[in-house]
């Protein structure tokens, strides 16, 4: 076996240190296109789906930005949204946390908008990727979580004081659709048009006795 020269023994390192160089890019390369793979990290979900957990809007949202995506990450942990700017005409999203009250809100989103939906996409994947798959959190407290939880059902006035209407719809039998349909075995149409009708009584109830 020929001895080889120092100058090609450097040779050699240099080849073999450039190879180390040249694998560890396109593991970094692969690494961030699998990153930018948003169903990674959970699944698309419809709209229904997402306002079943992120049920509210700020009232102006509605006029400068039209959703497009809804998304949920990790089991339900964390909400994704892609929307376009209805101004400038490009795409952002949003991504919900919940609060100390298990209620979802903006956590974090777009610090640039883009020109095309998939963009926005991998936008949101890279930014899961590096601030929560490694750092997640059941919840993300906002400092402000002073009014309780949505509950048409808790009392805040003595019975004495409560409408008629009320103390009929909450406590009936009859009404048991609404407040625990995984008791009963009917169908989830019969459901959700029972919890519709009673909460639009309880608001025509509310509303009358206010005027």
């Amino acid at each position: 076996m020929t001895k080889l020269s120092k100058q090609q023994k450097r040779n050699k390192k240099k080849n073999i240190a450039g190879k180390a160089r040249i694998t560890k890019k396109l593991v970094k390369k692969r690494e961030e296109n699998l990153a930018k793979n948003i169903l990674k990290y959970g699944k698309s979900i419809t709209r229904r789906q997402f306002d079943a957990y992120f049920y509210s809007r700020m009232p102006l949202v509605r006029f400068q930005a039209e959703e497009f995506e809804w998304y949920s990450f990790f089991e339900n942990r964390l909400l994704g949204i892609i929307f376009r700017d209805v101004t400038d005409n490009d795409y952002g999203f949003a991504l919900m946390g919940r609060d100390s009250r298990k209620l979802f809100r903006w956590i974090s989103g777009s610090n640039d908008f883009h020109n095309s939906i998939a963009n926005a996409r991998e936008d949101l994947a890279l930014l899961i990727h590096r601030n929560y798959v490694d750092n997640l959190e059941d919840v993300y407290p906002q400092g402000d979580e002073a009014a309780p939880i949505i509950d048409l059902f808790s009392d805040v006035v003595s019975e004495d004081l409560q409408h008629h209407g009320y103390k009929m719809l909450a406590n009936e039998p009859r009404f048991e659709a609404s407040l625990n349909p995984k008791n009963l075995n009917i169908t989830k149409r019969i459901i959700i048009n029972k919890n519709s009708t009673k909460y639009l009584i309880i608001f025509i109830i509310f509303y009358l006795k206010n005027l």
